[in-house]
Formats: C-alpha cells, sequence, structure tokens
C-alpha cells in the first residue's frame, strides 16, 4: 500500500496541577469530597487498580492514606486536595464539565 498516509491523532488530556481531568486521579480526589473519606476497600471496589494513583495522590500531599496493615481506616483529602475539587476549585466537577454517575 504504497502512497497511503495514516494520521493517528494523539491528544492529552487537560492537566490542572498535575492531576489528568477526567483521569482515575481525578476520580479518586471527587470521590473522596465526603465525609470521612473512603475506606482501602471501598476505593479498591469502586476503582479499578487504584494503587498506583493513590501512591501519587499520597506523595503528591493531596490525599492522607492509612499507613500499610491498617485496613478498614479512612483515606482523606488533605486541606490541598479539598481545595482542588471544592465546589469552585480548578477540579470541580462543574469545571472539569464531567458527570460520574457512579459516584
Amino acid at each position: 500500500m504504497r502512497g497511503r498516509h495514516t494520521v493517528v491523532f494523539r491528544t492529552r488530556p487537560e492537566r490542572v496541577g498535575g492531576i489528568a481531568v477526567g483521569g482515575q486521579d481525578h476520580q479518586i480526589l471527587l470521590a473522596l469530597r465526603g465525609c470521612g473519606g473512603m475506606t482501602s476497600d471501598q476505593i479498591f471496589v469502586r476503582f479499578a487498580h487504584p494503587s498506583t494513583a493513590l501512591c501519587r495522590l499520597a506523595r503528591a500531599g493531596l490525599i492522607v492514606r492509612p499507613e500499610r496493615g491498617h485496613k478498614g481506616e479512612t483515606a482523606r483529602l488533605t486541606e490541598a486536595g479539598r481545595e482542588l475539587v471544592r465546589p469552585g476549585g480548578p477540579l470541580s466537577r462543574s469545571k472539569s464539565l464531567i458527570t460520574y454517575c457512579q459516584m
């Protein structure tokens, strides 16, 4: 097939504060907005393979996770994480135009 060109468009998702809008990190931040956070079990049930995302969010100082071996304790947003996903924040659902029916 000489003379035939294939054009591939690759778009990168918009990022706010290093978080890809609509990505798993963003979804986890939105899910943790509720009072009391979520247990690790709840996070693992809701999201497929969240370990890497949780590590990134913890390293970024956006969430606090329970220590290893403390199963059943809650992960919750830090003040910095809460600021990103507050209703008027840069990663709020309304500003990112994302709806998560499962949340």
